[in-house]
């Protein structure tokens, strides 16, 4: 858009060759995953352009391969495999011809593979294998006049896997997170951001770029 905005603009886009989200309350939840992305790119463009605005928003999300399981009071077991081998790429820019009172922020998030799994109150087993081999990249960039707060973040993971166990979420027994993982990343991986402002009360950049990532909370006893 053009014009001013006296409210909030906010403009997302999400690009993912595969994708597979399971979810479970109080059940056993058991789940076998293979994913494969071997296309030539997956891309995620966001342009959000305003004469002014109070609020402003861009995110853009691409992934060659993503796998979430999400379970609640119920024993899970997942198993993925994941290899993606095409570009993937990722773009947010954030412009204002004027002003932006509140907060401006561009933001883009780019994955060649990501594995997710969290339960809670119950045991959790992960088992997942990652392969990359594609050119990773992520940037981001805002500018406008503006007197409040301009943020540009970006982030590209070759691999990223995250479990996550709530142990105290139970009335009794000691839930257990059990993980094997490996993970291979062949291809670059790029992240940049910029701001400019003129008048900005607030300005902040940040990029990430990472080959192979994992994290594991549990939390509890």
């Amino acid at each position: 858009s053009n014009a001013a905005v006296y409210g909030d603009s906010v403009a997302d886009a999400i690009a993912s060759a595969n994708n597979v989200t399971a979810s479970g309350y109080t059940t056993t939840s058991t789940t076998s995953t293979t994913q494969r992305a071997n296309g030539e790119y997956v891309r995620a463009n966001v342009g959000l352009y305003a004469g002014s605005a109070s609020n402003a928003s861009g995110n853009a999300t691409a992934d060659g391969n993503a796998a979430t399981i999400d379970d609640q009071w119920g024993y899970t077991n997942a198993h993925i495999d994941q290899q993606s081998s095409g570009h993937i790429n990722a773009n947010s820019y954030v412009t204002l011809g004027g002003d932006f009172a509140g907060f401006a922020s561009a933001g883009a998030y780019g994955v060649g593979n990501s594995a997710t799994v969290a339960n809670a109150g119950s045991d959790t087993v992960m088992d997942t294998a990652q392969n990359n081999s594609g050119y990773i990249e992520a940037n981001s960039a805002i500018g406008g006049d503006g007197d409040g707060a301009a943020l540009s973040s970006s982030a590209a993971y070759g691999n990223a896997v995250n479990g996550t166990l709530c142990s105290s979420c139970t009335n009794g027994g000691t839930p257990q997170m059990t993980a094997n993982n490996h993970q291979v990343n062949d291809g670059d991986v790029y992240a940049s951001s910029r701001a400019s402002s003129s008048y900005a009360s607030t300005i902040a950049t940040t990029s990430t770029a990472v080959g192979n990532a994992a994290t594991y909370v549990v939390r509890g006893p």
